[in-house]
């Protein structure tokens, strides 16, 4: 698998060195990071041939509010929305549970 492969299922991050977003769209400037995280990530991890810790706590973490099934069909990958449920949730310093029904509007609003 290459970055190149991956790249197809983001959004906003597009190979770019430079996060176009930056000062002028926040939203949009954070889901690029993560994005671009989300590859890198992956990438390291199929590169080392182990097991990403990280991915599989946030996935347990998306699995277990009930997102499972969530845009399930949007093409996005469910490590990818766990990312970024984990860092919404984050951001938002609030329970798990709390987050769920605003991070599906917040995510519907850019991948939607």
């Amino acid at each position: 698998m290459k970055e190149s492969d991956l790249l197809q299922y983001c959004r906003y991050y597009k190979g770019e060195r430079k996060n176009p977003y930056e000062g002028k769209e926040q939203n949009k400037a954070m889901l690029w990071m993560y994005e671009r995280a989300w590859i890198h990530d992956t990438m390291a991890v199929i590169a080392r041939g182990d097991a990403n810790v990280s991915e599989s706590r946030n996935l347990d973490e998306y699995v277990a509010v009930g997102l499972s099934d969530f845009e399930n069909a949007d093409g996005v990958p469910i490590t990818l929305k766990s990312l970024l449920f984990n860092r919404y949730a984050q951001g938002n310093m609030s329970s798990l549970a709390d987050c769920v029904e605003p991070f599906k509007k917040f995510y519907k609003q850019y991948y939607g």
